[in-house]
């Protein structure tokens, strides 16, 4: 058998999914399924109508039908028994018959198909090994799923630890330019403190030298009035 594709649509074949497995463009199929609901005789009993080259093998659920549309020279027997798979599996998953159900599990639907057609051909696989392997998927989601929660705990954790040493690195600079601006407030008042005491040495050597001139002057008087009186005592004579 060969499927062409795998849909579920509304009573006046308005598709909700569609899932194709050879290469048909989207208004092909939308074209397909609406003209499909118009094939269908009134209170007609069978589960397969035909056009020219296309058969839809389909079943009815509540207001949506379930259809897999394959081509004129597919096995019909075949046809249906893939279409009785198919239904089981998508009453399993979306449990309810409706529009919202079926968009709500649009993925699920999709994933369990192609475990029943891979390229247009039937898999051979029943309802249970399906359901296992769709329970496979779904634990390696959840590894991986778990991988990627872990990892986005290490890049938080990375990102806190990054940032604690940032601020360590802060503090540690703001210390050192504490301490050095303290040194530099040390060394100028030393240096004021020694310069002070220079500055004040210079009077007290003017002072101390200054009072040696009028020794000299005065000796100089001295000798002079001792100079007149010899004079003096010549003249008496």
């Amino acid at each position: 058998m060969t499927v062409l594709s795998a849909a579920i649509s509304t009573k006046s074949g308005k598709p909700l999914i569609s899932r194709q497995y050879k290469q048909l463009t989207r208004s092909r199929v939308e074209g397909l399924l609406n003209s499909f609901p118009k094939l269908i005789p009134l209170g007609s009993q069978h589960t397969t109508v035909e056009t020219e080259n296309i058969r839809f093998v389909y079943q009815p659920l509540d207001e949506l039908y379930l259809v897999l549309i394959t081509n004129k020279g597919s096995n019909i027997l075949q046809d249906i028994e893939s279409l009785s798979l198919f239904s089981r599996i998508t009453i399993d998953i979306i449990k309810q018959h409706t529009q919202d159900a079926v968009i709500a599990h649009a993925f699920d639907l999709l994933v369990a198909w192609d475990e029943i057609i891979s390229l247009g051909y039937r898999d051979n696989n029943s309802l249970i090994q399906v359901k296992s392997l769709l329970e496979m998927e779904s634990h390696e989601e959840k590894i991986q799923e778990i991988i990627a929660k872990n990892k986005e705990m290490e890049a938080k954790e990375e990102l806190k630890r990054r940032a604690r040493a940032l601020e360590m690195q802060r503090r540690e600079a703001a210390r050192i330019g504490a301490q050095t601006g303290l040194s530099a407030g040390k060394y100028s008042s030393s240096s004021e403190l020694n310069l002070s005491p220079s500055i004040d040495a210079r009077p007290t050597e003017a002072a101390t030298s200054a009072p040696t001139q009028p020794t000299q002057s005065s000796s100089f008087k001295g000798s002079g009035m001792k100079l007149g009186k010899k004079k003096t005592t010549i003249d008496n004579f």
